[in-house]
């Protein structure tokens, strides 16, 4: 068997709140390495 490294990841936590009605939590995980300015799709 091979050996495989671990990539680094940063957990992103965004809530989104509407006027009315119950809360949104979107959890991802990202690389570390994202460049400044680079956009994510949170799907």
């Amino acid at each position: 068997m091979g050996t495989a490294a671990v990539k680094e990841h940063n957990r992103v936590k965004i809530e989104v709140k509407a006027f009315m009605g119950a809360s949104l939590t979107v959890e991802r995980e990202i690389p570390a390495a994202l460049e400044p300015n680079q956009f994510i799709d949170l799907g």
